[in-house]
């Protein structure tokens, strides 16, 4: 009943000296693990701090008080993570480290006892059947098995586990909608069913079911640039993660489909180096988290991906025997995804994020032009997290424009968000461009707006243009709104001091900073400040660097018409770096067409940079 599983595991388990090291290092992961085990097993207590874990709760509470279907702090998430029983793969991880037969005893009591108060799927089906938590339940399972003595369950016990997974298997597939061939809820769940067929059924039917629902969903979610369209960093990973597990046990099983798994991946992986900065933290975007996922790349890494591997021996706990080696990777500085809307620099010293695409799933915020900015490892611009989807005022108010990195038209017709899931309307975008010239690197992204007068009819159009010099470690921003609208720009600074900001920050606008929370992971608040930049008159010009630096402005009158302002100068200087730019709000069409600063220097074009004696026009 259970030979897939001994042939896979006699392929996939590491050697018993390299199992004695992992269980002696000293990797933060793997004390985290062996935290959230003890509780469980030791005192009846559970909680959720696991990278991977979609809803964290920090708190613990009785697991016997409240299963299946209660919860102890109002939030359904915690009962829907309770549900999907991630730590019965911490519990068999536990086992396989160090052999301790208390692990394996609580994965059974608590798989049987799932089994006896869910003998029919209806039994709470808001709780416990949702199609998105069975999934992944069902992949839990299947995934600790592979860890766990098989020789310790009896004939009965290894029945009762392969019907209940049946049932599971079973109510998916008599479950699933058409709506969730656009949604991770479809991925977890049909990855859940193949992952059961690959070890337990050999029905072609159901196989083939699987297999190429999971093969459409991929084709419908992912840009060609391997972007996930709901635009969450960590909802990216778990349908990846989803696909790399079934990339795996072909491999190991020596299965004829691998190759259309490795081809599902290649993409996404590559691109989910870019949604984490150089320290592998993950990029809070929308409704994300801010969390190491070092063990996550390596794990990518060692299934012979194009990943980075910093947690060699995390990465190969999960990758097994036959994907133990390392090999090179090498990645440009940036990447765009014009289609997904994310443009990102990424290198040692700098990350830098902008987003201006579609609106993706309800996990998108209000955050069309919104950016992330961290210079030699400090954050500069943080976006805002999303601390809980319960229904209530700090949800809405994190996901609204007033929470983002973005910029805001006076008179628009403002919250789009109106609950936790729902809207009033979505911005819309209209173009995004990103370019690189040596050391520097253009941006620019313009969305419309409805503003409050005429909802229908009358909108906003803004343009948000950047410039990001890598050398000098500094950053240009210029916004502006077509009809010349008053527009207020806001942006979360991850510190408690507002001297750091004033010496950080120059514009042409008022300054006010205002003590803040924000979020970095699933109910977690931190405290911060967010500065708000207002200008009557756009554009807005504001500058930020790594240090202090000097910012020098110059208005540049039109040749042949004193009177008439046609251009704005700005020189910035630090002690890395300068660089001038050169800005016109649009061409000039008639008469002299060039800019003439107060040096005699003439430049051509609408934004144009100095860099190195060098001129580039970037437009």
């Amino acid at each position: 009943m259970f030979t897939n599983l001994e042939t896979y595991q006699s392929r996939f388990w590491l050697k018993e000296e390299f199992l004695k090291k992992i269980g002696k290092s000293s990797s933060g992961f793997l004390l985290e693990l062996f935290s959230r085990v003890d509780a469980l097993v030791d005192q009846d207590l559970v909680y959720y701090d696991h990278q991977m874990d979609m809803e964290t709760c920090f708190e613990k509470y009785s697991f016997h008080e409240f299963k299946w279907h209660q919860t102890p702090n109002g939030d359904m998430e915690w009962i829907f993570m309770l549900n999907r029983q991630g730590y019965l793969v911490d519990l068999a991880v536990a086992s396989y480290v160090t052999k301790d037969e208390k692990y394996l005893k609580k994965w059974k009591e608590i798989v049987f006892d799932f089994i006896l108060e869910n003998e029919e799927e209806i039994s709470h089906p808001e709780a416990s059947w949702r199609v998105l938590d069975a999934g992944i339940r069902l992949m839990n399972w299947v995934k600790s098995l592979t860890y766990l003595p098989l020789s310790e369950f009896s004939e009965v016990e290894r029945k009762q586990i392969q019907e209940a997974m049946s049932l599971h298997v079973n109510y998916i597939r008599t479950h699933l909608q058409e709506k969730h061939l656009l949604s991770n809820w479809g991925v977890l769940a049909v990855s859940g069913v193949l992952s059961f067929v690959y070890f337990f059924d050999e029905q072609p039917e159901l196989y083939l079911w699987a297999k190429e629902t999971l093969l459409n969903q991929a084709s419908l979610q992912f840009t060609k640039k391997g972007l996930h369209w709901e635009q969450s960093p960590l909802y990216h990973h778990q349908v990846v993660m989803c696909f790399a597990y079934l990339y795996q046990i072909a491999c190991y099983m020596g299965y004829e489909d691998q190759h259309l798994w490795k081809e599902v991946l290649i993409e996404p992986v590559r691109a989910s180096y870019y949604l984490s900065n150089s320290n592998h933290m993950l990029l809070a975007l929308n409704d994300s988290d801010t969390v190491d996922f070092s063990w996550v790349h390596s794990y990518y890494h060692l299934l012979g991906f194009e990943s980075e591997c910093p947690e060699y021996t995390m990465g190969v706990l999960y990758s097994g025997r036959a994907f133990d080696k390392k090999h090179k990777v090498n990645f440009e500085n940036w990447f765009y995804d014009e289609v997904g809307g994310i443009a990102v620099v990424k290198s040692s010293d700098i990350y830098f994020s902008l987003f201006c695409g579609l609106h993706g799933s309800s996990h998108g915020h209000a955050s069309h032009g919104a950016i992330s900015l961290e210079m030699d490892g400090a954050p500069f611009i943080t976006h805002p997290g999303r601390y809980t989807y319960t229904e209530c005022e700090k949800r809405v108010h994190f996901k609204s424009e007033q929470m983002q990195n973005t910029v805001l038209v006076e008179g628009g017709h403002y919250p789009s968000i109106e609950s936790s899931w729902g809207y009033h309307w979505v911005a819309k975008p209209l173009s995004m461009q990103m370019k690189k010239e040596d050391e520097l690197y253009y941006f620019e992204a313009q969305w419309s707006i409805p503003m409050k007068d005429n909802e229908t009819s009358s909108r906003a159009y803004v343009s948000r243009k950047m410039i990001l010099d890598t050398q000098a470690k500094l950053l240009l921003v210029i916004d502006e709104e077509e009809c010349g609208h008053a527009l207020t720009q806001n942006f979360i600074i991850p510190t408690k001091h507002s001297n750091d900001v004033y010496s950080r920050f120059w514009t042409n606008g008022e300054m006010v900073t205002e003590a803040i929370q924000y979020s970095k992971r699933y109910n977690s608040l931190d405290e911060g400040i967010q500065l708000k930049i207002r200008n009557k008159k756009d554009p807005i010009f504001t500058c930020i660097a790594l240090e202090p630096y000097s910012v020098e402005k110059e208005s540049i009158p039109r040749l042949d018409c004193p009177g008439e302002e046609r251009g704005t100068k700005i020189k910035c200087k630090t002690k890395s770096g300068e660089i001038t730019i050169y800005y016109s709000p649009e061409d000039i069409h008639n008469g002299l067409k060039y800019l003439k600063d107060s040096n005699g220097n003439i430049v051509y074009g609408r934004m144009v940079a100095e860099k190195n004696n060098q001129i580039k026009r970037f437009r």
